[in-house]
C-alpha cells in the first residue's frame, strides 16, 4: 500500500486527501499532519464566517498570474460547485457571483469534510509540528515526535496570514531546494497618515485607485470603511495585495457624476448644506475642511478623496499571505514540485494570491484536486497499486 503524507489540515491539505481516497480508498494510506490542534480552523474565518467558496465571475485575471489560466479552464466555478455538490454541501450565489454554502455558514463546509475524511479513512494527526524532511527513496518526515514515511509528499501548509506562529512550510521548501519569495500580508486593511478617527465605522461606496507619483497602480469598486487608522473594506483589502511603500489611495466618491455635474448640485453659497445632503456628516465635515469651504476644491476632492498609505495591518489581521514559494518552481496543471520527484506543493504557501471574493479558497480547492489527480494517476501508471 501506498502511502501519502499531507503536511497542513488546511482547505488545499485536506481537498486533497479526499479526492486521493474517493479515488484510490483502501489501497493507498493518506495522513494529513497538522500542528494546530485542529483542522481547518481557517475554513471557518472566510467569508466572514459563511465560507466564500468560490465566486462564478473567476478568470486568471483575478491572480497575481496569468499562469493559472490552463488550470482555471479544467477546475471551473461550475466544477468546484459541482464538487461540493457531490460531498453533499449545497450552495446559493450572491448578487455579486460570490459562492457560499446554502446554510451560509463555514461551519457546514468543514463539518462535511471532516464527515468526508472520515469517512474514507484519512488519518490526522493535530498538534504535530514537521520540523524536517529527508528525501531518499521515500520521505521521511521528522518532529520531536519521531519520524512518518511516505512514498508521495504534499506541502499544504498555508501561508502567514491569520495565524500568530511562525510556518515552518517555507523553510521545510527551501531545504528541499524551492526559492521562497518574500512575504507580506495581503487583503490587509491599510494605515493612513491621515487622523481617520472621526471617520471611524463610516462606510461608502467608491471608486478607489492606488497611485504612486500621481502613476495608477491599481483601481476597483466597492464599499470602503474608515477605521481608527486607516481604511477597510472589501475595495481597499483589494487593493492592499498592490501595496509598495509611498502609494496613496484616492476614492471618487461619487462615481456616477463628472464635476460638471456636481457642480449642477452643488450651491456655491451654502457648501455645507450641500456635502451634509451627500454624505455622512463627519466625511461632509472633512471635505468642507479640506477645501476651506471653496466650492471648486470640494468637487476636486469628492472626486480624488485622498489618502497617503503608511503601512499595513500585520499577518494575523490580513486574509491572505502576499509571497511565498515560487509558483514557477511547481507544475501548475498538477503542482508536482519541479525541483523534487514526488513532492506537490499546493495552497496558500505558493507565492499566489487572489482577489478578495471567492477566489484564495477556489486556488486552494483546485490545488487540492488537481494534485490528487496526479498523485492517483502516477500510482496507476507505476502499477503501485
Amino acid at each position: 500500500m501506498k502511502k501519502v503524507g499531507i503536511i497542513g489540515g488546511g482547505a488545499a491539505g485536506i481537498f486533497c486527501a479526499i479526492t486521493v481516497k474517493q479515488q484510490l480508498k483502501d489501497k493507498v494510506k493518506v495522513t494529513i499532519f497538522e500542528r494546530q490542534a485542529r483542522i481547518g480552523k481557517k475554513i471557518l474565518q472566510t467569508g466572514s464566517g459563511k465560507c466564500n467558496l468560490t465566486n462564478i465571475n473567476i478568470d486568471e485575471t483575478n491572480y497575481n498570474t496569468a499562469s493559472l489560466q490552463e488550470a482555471l479552464k479544467s477546475f471551473t466555478p461550475e466544477k468546484c460547485i459541482s464538487l461540493f455538490h457531490d460531498l453533499g454541501i449545497l450552495t446559493r450565489v450572491d448578487d455579486y457571483g460570490r459562492v457560499y454554502p446554502y446554510s451560509e455558514r463555514a461551519t457546514t463546509v468543514l463539518e462535511g469534510l471532516m464527515h468526508h475524511l472520515n469517512k474514507f479513512g484519512v488519518e490526522i494527526i493535530c498538534d504535530y509540528d514537521v520540523t524536517g524532511i529527508k528525501k531518499d527513496d521515500k520521505f521521511i518526515c521528522f518532529s520531536k515526535d519521531g519520524f512518518h514515511e511516505f512514498d508521495y509528499l504534499v506541502l499544504a501548509t498555508g501561508g502567514q496570514s491569520s495565524v500568530n506562529f511562525e510556518n515552518h512550510g517555507y523553510d521545510l521548501a527551501k531545504r528541499l531546494g524551492h526559492s521562497i519569495n518574500a512575504i507580506r500580508p495581503g487583503l490587509v486593511a491599510m494605515k493612513t497618515k491621515e487622523d481617520t478617527k472621526p471617520l471611524r465605522g463610516i462606510r461608502v461606496k467608491a471608486d478607489c485607485s492606488l497611485t504612486n507619483n500621481d502613476k495608477k497602480i491599481a483601481s476597483t469598486s466597492g464599499e470602503v470603511q474608515f477605521r481608527n487608522d486607516g481604511l477597510s473594506g472589501i475595495a481597499i483589502l483589494d487593493l492592499s495585495r498592490f501595496y509598495k511603500p509611498n502609494v496613496k489611495i484616492s476614492l471618487d466618491l461619487v462615481p456616477e457624476m463628472d464635476k460638471e455635474k456636481l457642480k449642477e448640485f452643488i450651491d456655491f453659497n451654502d457648501l455645507e448644506t450641500s456635502l451634509l445632503g451627500m454624505f455622512p456628516k463627519m466625511i461632509a465635515i472633512d471635505i468642507l475642511k479640506r477645501s476651506k469651504n471653496k466650492p471648486d476644491l470640494a468637487i476636486d476632492i469628492i472626486k480624488d478623496y485622498k489618502f497617503e498609505i503608511v503601512g499595513l495591518h500585520d499577518f494575523k489581521n490580513a486574509q491572505v499571505t502576499i509571497g511565498g514559494i515560487d509558483f514557477k518552481e511547481v507544475s501548475l496543471s498538477s503542482y508536482e514540485s519541479l525541483k523534487v520527484k514526488d513532492l506537490y506543493i499546493i495552497g496558500e504557501v505558493l507565492n499566489i494570491d487572489g482577489a478578495c471574493g471567492g477566489y484564495n479558497l477556489h486556488f486552494a480547492w483546485m490545488s487540492g484536486y488537481l494534485s490528487a489527480h496526479r498523485i492517483v494517476k502516477q500510482i496507476k501508471e507505476r502499477g503501485l497499486l
